[in-house]
């Protein structure tokens, strides 16, 4: 009796459609990562140039005032 050795062509093709189809699920997984923490991201620098130029209304306004006194 003849042994068979490697793969059918079949089995390859099975494998590789697996293998393409974990591999989709995961770019769009990574996609929707990106996605989020871009937005994330952009609500901190938000956040954070609102209390840098609050900050800064309080100083200037601070100064004009201690400057207006004397």
């Amino acid at each position: 009796m003849k042994k068979i050795l490697g793969f059918s062509l079949i089995e390859l093709l099975v494998v590789l459609s697996i293998l393409g189809v974990i591999a989709v699920i995961g770019i769009i997984a990574y996609d929707g990562y990106l996605t989020s923490s871009g937005k994330k991201l952009a609500e901190y620098e938000k956040a954070r140039m609102v209390s840098d130029s609050q900050e800064a209304a309080m100083v200037t306004c601070l100064t004009d005032c201690i400057s207006i006194e004397n």
